[in-house]
């Protein structure tokens, strides 16, 4: 029997539709600081990635995030991207010194790297340009793609093409994979224009030290619970505030690889606070709680 040629095209065209029905529906947020946001969804996505703007000699910014910081399960951007002390860092690295349990902890709410690029959605594009904050396996298949001399720059605005990624399975057992369009697509001026200054949205997304403190132990994002971290803070000591960045400057000059901080010898902790490190003042606070 010949094969209906008709049946399946209609299949076909069935198959896509859902697709695309279902990422302009779930693929793109805009945050609380008005920036559109991508998300890959169950299947395939077909993204445009946009060249380096504003200063940066990579079409990718590193950052490093924390998750599930505090009671709250807060996502936390690590000062240190930008050369500030960070207390969960120190937290993450006094735990690392206990239990199997701490350490576990430490695994969980130790900061993660990450890489945000420009990216359109080619099966949306009346989203704009959006964010699309990656991880280390997708940025190492991205850049592959590009090692091809066949591929070559998937950024290029004129010679570049869209890339497919695949998204399949949840949670943890969640895998991508990727391949470049055959053919190549040109990005517009229009297009290019509305290229988000990714380094600059990720600083002010930064908060100072005790701010940061009072994620990790509840009092901010909620009504402050008695017994907070909080009142161990020195009250006459003032706050660790980021060094303003200007606008003007390159990306590449203040967003910095993160490393991994020196060791922290923790002292006994004692009720006077001043001077404690996060980890102690955590302690102390687990003391008097009982």
């Amino acid at each position: 029997m010949a094969m209906d040629m008709d049946k399946i095209l209609a299949k076909h065209r069935e198959i896509s539709a859902r697709g695309q029905d279902k990422g302009s529906s779930t693929s793109s947020t805009v945050g609380q600081d008005g920036v559109r946001y991508f998300k890959a969804i169950d299947g395939q996505n077909e993204l445009r990635i946009l060249p380096p703007m504003f200063g940066n000699d990579t079409f990718y910014v590193e950052h490093a995030t924390h998750y599930k910081v505090g009671p709250n399960n807060k996502t936390v951007e690590c000062p240190r991207t930008i050369g500030e002390k960070c207390p969960v860092c120190e937290y993450v690295q006094a735990l690392y010194q206990g239990t199997n349990e701490e350490k576990e902890l430490a695994k969980e709410i130790k900061a993660k790297k990450r890489w945000a690029i420009n990216v359109i959605d080619t099966k949306n594009p009346q989203n704009g340009v959006q964010i699309y904050d990656i991880g280390e396996t997708i940025l190492e298949q991205i850049l592959g793609q590009m090692m091809n001399p066949e591929v070559g720059d998937l950024t290029d605005p004129t010679t570049g093409r869209a890339i497919i990624i695949t998204k399949t399975g949840q949670g943890r057992e969640t895998t991508y994979s990727t391949s470049p369009k055959i053919s190549v697509s040109q990005l517009s001026d229009a297009q290019l224009s509305l290229s988000v200054n990714i380094g600059e949205i990720l600083v002010s997304k930064i908060v100072d030290y005790d701010t940061v403190i009072g994620i990790m132990d509840g009092s901010i994002g909620t009504e402050q619970r008695k017994g907070s971290l909080s009142q161990f803070l020195p009250k006459d000591a003032p706050a660790t505030v980021a060094a303003p960045v200007a606008v003007a400057a390159p990306v590449a000059a203040y967003v910095a690889q993160v490393v991994v901080p020196t060791p922290i010898v923790v002292a006994p902790a004692a009720i006077n606070t001043t001077g404690m490190s996060v980890m102690e003042k955590l302690k102390a606070l687990k003391a008097q709680q009982g």
